[in-house]
């Protein structure tokens, strides 16, 4: 089974880490780049994003399937409200599921809580749209992990110490923080 991901807006959430800290763990105590380093800690929350496949900031997120199976494990979390499971039929018309329509399971691996989708009803799908079934949800953390922070700041910190050409190496360390962390795909 084929799957999308499509991230959408930002939903209003409380801020995940503050310049000052930032600048606090990095020892920087002059305002002037503030801008710059504001763009260096924004970096480095997408790059943990992107490193974990998963939305540490909320935001909206749709979900594409390529077809019915009895259980859909949505492939990014955390998932903190489904808002809308629809599929388009066979006539090409876009139905929405009732929630009666499917049940949603969750379960913790430790770290992470993934979610489930059991169907109990298969309606045909158009035949030529290559994910048909849509899953909507609000996706990110209330509170971010601390093995999360830590990783981000150790990217921000390694981002500003090599502004332009960093050493080849991976940051082992925010790495070994995040792979807790990391959606298998």
């Amino acid at each position: 089974m084929e799957t999308f991901v499509k991230k959408g807006e930002l939903v209003a959430s409380p801020e995940i880490m503050s310049l000052t800290l930032a600048k606090a763990n990095s020892n920087i105590e002059h305002d002037d780049s503030d801008d710059l380093l504001q763009l260096l800690l924004d970096g480095a929350m997408s790059e943990a994003e992107s490193y974990t496949g998963i939305s540490i900031k909320k935001r909206n997120v749709t979900i594409g399937f390529s077809e019915w199976a009895k259980k859909l494990v949505l492939p990014y979390h955390p998932v903190n409200e489904i808002t809308n499971v629809s599929y388009i039929d066979a006539n090409g018309e876009s139905q929405d599921l009732e929630t009666t329509d499917y049940k949603l399971y969750s379960y913790d691996n430790g770290l992470t809580e993934r979610v489930l989708i059991m169907f109990t009803d298969f309606p045909a799908l158009e035949e030529d749209n290559p994910f048909p079934i849509s899953v909507e949800a609000v996706m990110g953390y209330d509170e971010v992990p601390s093995d999360i922070k830590q990783a981000i700041l150790l990217i921000f910190s390694h981002n500003e110490l090599y502004r332009e050409d960093a050493p080849i190496k991976l940051d082992r360390s925010s790495r070994a923080k995040l792979r807790p962390y990391r959606v298998d795909r």
